[in-house]
């Protein structure tokens, strides 16, 4: 006979980390799933999202408007620095050593046109 213990897993594995979450603008996307994820394992969590695009796709804008999608969120957590603009995402610290590092790595980015 096999006896399986029971491992305990710590609730908040994330707890101390950050994540920025993108394309968080439906209750019903990839985005708001994972950032839901995140917020459960408590991991502080700042979300971009840009509604206008969704609201010109088939699928649509959330019927409930992004104040919809965050309430949801911040049901599973505090949400990092609400009010949060796109703009001074690129002003925090732990942000500019993940993202320009990754970005770095990925090659010329073809949408400017400073080139």
């Amino acid at each position: 006979m096999i006896r399986r213990v029971a491992e305990r897993r710590d609730p908040r594995p994330l707890a101390g980390r950050s994540a920025l979450v993108t394309g968080v603008s439906r209750r019903a996307g990839i985005g708001y799933a994972t950032a839901r994820r995140l917020l459960g394992y408590g991991a502080r969590v700042v979300v971009h999202h840009h509604v206008p695009h969704d609201a010109g796709q088939p699928w649509g804008a959330d019927p409930g408007g992004i104040e919809a999608v965050l309430d949801g969120l911040r049901a599973a957590g505090p949400l990092a620095r609400p009010g949060l603009t796109a703009a001074s995402v690129g002003q925090l610290s732990w942000a500019n050593r993940r993202v320009r590092p990754a970005r770095s790595g990925t090659g010329p980015d073809r949408r400017r046109s400073d080139r």
